[in-house]
Formats: structure tokens, C-alpha cells, sequence
């Protein structure tokens, strides 16, 4: 990404100037994706709720102040989204009922606890943007989608050993990554804790 002041990034974004808008969206784009993968459980509709956000951001008319600010609409339309979601896909009622405004997942600390999932998941994205495409791939299948390494191979028409490896060398990136994941961890807990 192209190194903004937070002014030139708020300022250019409500100006629609086309670099600010490009970073916006892929400073936040993990953000965004890890609330709607928590709130939909991974639905397979990720992607398309993800791009309904950016949409709505995008398409506001831009008097934003502050990066929070921007950070809060995509906290807020990535909710609302999700729930219209969930009631339009006529999921079991128990569920939705379950993300309404008084569920603890979306009370006021919900903010800060989807803020810190999301930045830890961020770190993670991030770490895996590192790896080499089929790595990183494998890695996403194995891990994120939770695919047994012999249905992986199948798919991707390799050995079984180079799914293992490759989930190994995954590993490693993580691992090297580990005192921010545990870092945002920590600052998750503590949301939990009185």
C-alpha cells in the first residue's frame, strides 16, 4: 500500500479519490470478513456480503472525520448486512434471535470484541499473504476450511505429502507471527474478563 497521512487518507476517501479508496479497502478488508465470518458462520455468500459492505462504503457520500468513524460504519453495515442475511436465507429463527441487538456478540463491547477477532484474524491473513499462492492455499483449505490433507491433494491434483509439507511451512509463518496473534488474544480476554 502507498504510505497515506491519515489526513490525505480521510480526505482523499471523502473526496473519492481513487488511492485512498483502494486503501481503505484493503486496510479493512480482513476486518470486514472475519465479522461476517463469525456472524454467518462461514457462509458460502462470504465474498458477496463482503463486497454489499464496501459497496455501501463506497457509495456513501464521504463526510467521514476520522478513520474510526469509517471503521465504525463497516462495523455497523457489516452487522446490519449479516442479519438481512440470516433472515432472508431463512435461517433457524433461534439463531437470529440469537444476533440481535441484545445478544452479547453485539452489545457495545461487540465492537471491540469482533475490532480484536478481526485484528487477530488480520494478522493471520496477513501471515498467509506471505506464503507462496499454493501454500497459501492449502493452508486456507486445510486450516480456515477445515479439509482433511488427502481431500485437499484430491482437489488440487497433488501429492498428499505436498499438502502436509506445505501445512507445515504455513505453520512456521504463523508461528513467526505468534506474539501479535497472542497479543490481540490477550486484549480479546480481557474484554471478557470484569
Amino acid at each position: 500500500m502507498i504510505p497515506l497521512s491519515k489526513q490525505q487518507i480521510i480526505g482523499g476517501f471523502n473526496r473519492r479519490d481513487p488511492t485512498a479508496r483502494e486503501w481503505i479497502c484493503r486496510k479493512y478488508y480482513a476486518y470486514v470478513r472475519g465479522i461476517v465470518e463469525e456472524i454467518t458462520g462461514h457462509s458460502p455468500e462470504t465474498m458477496d456480503l463482503v463486497g454489499e459492505v464496501f459497496r455501501k462504503l463506497l457509495d456513501n457520500p464521504g463526510r467521514f472525520k476520522k478513520l474510526n468513524m469509517i471503521r465504525l460504519f463497516l462495523f455497523t453495515t457489516t452487522r446490519n448486512i449479516c442479519l438481512n442475511y440470516l433472515r432472508d436465507k431463512k435461517h433457524d429463527p433461534m439463531q437470529i434471535e440469537e444476533l440481535e441487538p441484545g445478544h452479547p456478540l453485539l452489545t457495545d463491547n461487540s465492537m471491540e470484541e469482533a475490532e480484536n477477532l478481526a485484528a487477530i484474524r488480520n494478522v493471520i491473513y496477513c501471515a498467509l499473504q506471505k506464503l507462496p499462492a499454493q501454500t497459501r492455499q492449502i493452508a486456507e483449505l486445510g486450516y480456515l476450511q477445515d479439509l482433511p490433507n488427502a481431500e485437499i491433494a484430491a482437489r488440487l491434483g497433488i501429492a498428499e505429502k505436498t499438502v502436509g509439507n506445505s501445512k507445515t511451512i504455513a505453520l512456521k509463518l504463523l508461528r513467526a507471527e505468534l506474539p501479535e496473534i497472542k497479543r490481540r488474544f490477550f486484549l480479546l480476554l480481557s474484554t471478557f474478563l470484569p
